[in-house]
């Protein structure tokens, strides 16, 4: 049957209709360097909507949230092209400057669902701007200097440390946390790796009433996997000891500083000493039989307070348990979570990386148990015999 072309017409206008896109608008500004009021050259800008009050609906929750992110040109202006309508956060950043994140101390997880009172401080204290549809918004942002601490790694024969994991805490509460310097792309937190020198800089620090640095002497055992797709590494056993301002073991020893705005602190440096650091190695025994277990993880606690210096694991690669660098004095060594495993190798998807995943499978499992454990020279050849499960925590091993 002919249709009249009258009808025709009216199909293809309400086709086109509904085809047409959704009506958005534009954001543009420009950002400045409050300390040289000079432009900030190829700062970030995200664009990412103001966050809703807290749900109690799971599902809520876990909604993902588009965010735009552009940079700057050399005049410090940018422009946001087809910005959906509503009202959002404008988050302005660049290496030495402060993000208002960092001020209020929030992360990633905190913008996802905010209490309501934070969500009240984010919007007080973060520029905000609404879009409409059609239209275009504007906005200026001066970007204030943070602080930032310097320092070096260094071992005690006066070498330089490289590579070393360098982070900040700060009291809060009567807890060392780590500090965040966030910004509004990367959400990372205050870190630093010590260079060639063992020179270490942590930038964009908002003012602190009472830090303290911290550094993480690592060693890491692990699988490689190298292919035409790509690399990949995975499993093995890591320890890492933390020293903290001063060459303190705890956060509690360390000797705290204040960080005031825009502050520059150097000299915040941490000498290692190797001297006094020993290797700790082991095995794990059923106290029922004396046969080798082959998984667990074992901590090192110290005596007096039972406070944590560090955990390893016994896995797939490796039947025994290694601290790689203890300092001298006493402690408990404690075995949790030991137990008989069998690891399989599961192939993945061809041309995967890695090519297998270890699948373990718990075929018995163990109680938990301390010894005492003294160190002023290298101990290697400790025995600890765990109990069953269900069994009463014993003292029992070679200590």
């Amino acid at each position: 049957m002919r249709r009249p072309a009258g009808l025709l017409v009216a199909l293809f206008c309400c086709a086109a209709a509904a085809q047409k896109p959704a009506a958005t608008g534009s954001v543009s500004g420009h950002v400045t360097c409050s300390d040289t009021n000079t432009p900030a050259r190829l700062a970030i800008v995200v664009l990412r909507p103001v966050p809703a009050a807290k749900s109690a609906d799971p599902a809520a929750a876990s909604k993902s949230i588009e965010a735009r992110r552009v940079q700057t040109l050399l005049d410090g202006s940018f422009l946001i092209p087809k910005v959906a309508p509503g009202t959002y956060l404008v988050l302005a950043s660049m290496a030495g400057y402060i993000s208002p994140l960092a001020i209020l101390g929030v992360g990633n997880e905190d913008l996802l669902e905010p209490t309501d009172d934070l969500r009240k401080r984010i919007v007080e204290r973060v520029p905000t701007i609404s879009v409409d549809a059609n239209g275009s918004a504007s906005l200026n942002i001066s970007l204030e200097r943070a602080g930032a601490v310097n320092g070096a790694i260094l071992y005690e024969d006066g070498s330089p440390a490289p590579g070393i994991g360098v982070q900040l805490r700060e009291r809060k509460q009567g807890k060392w946390v780590l500090v965040h310097n966030v910004v509004g792309d990367g959400m990372g937190s205050g870190n630093a790796t010590t260079d060639d020198r063992g020179n270490f800089r942590i930038t964009g620090l908002p003012p602190l009433k009472e830090a303290i640095v911290e550094a993480d002497l690592s060693a890491q055992n692990s699988t490689l996997n190298f292919s035409k797709n790509g690399f990949s590494t995975s499993g093995g056993s890591s320890f890492s000891l933390a020293f903290y301002s001063g060459g303190a073991l705890r956060p509690n020893d360390a000797k705290s500083f204040q960080l005031t705005m825009g502050e520059e602190r150097p000299g915040e440096d941490i000498t290692l000493p190797i001297s006094k650091l020993h290797k700790v190695q082991g095995v794990l025994l059923a106290k029922k039989d004396g046969h080798v277990l082959n998984y667990g993880s074992v901590s090192l606690l110290f005596a007096d307070d039972r406070s944590q210096l560090g955990t390893t694991e016994i896995g797939a690669d490796n039947e025994h348990f290694d601290f790689a660098f203890v300092p001298e004095g006493d402690y408990l060594l404690k075995v949790n979570s030991a137990a008989d495993a069998r690891f399989d190798e599961v192939p993945n998807a061809p041309g995967s990386m890695p090519p297998s995943w270890t699948k373990t499978t718990m075929a018995h499992e163990y109680g938990t148990t301390e010894i005492p454990l003294h160190v002023e020279t290298e101990r290697t050849g400790v025995t600890v015999d765990v109990p069953e499960k269900g069994s009463a925590p014993n003292n029992a091993g070679q200590p």
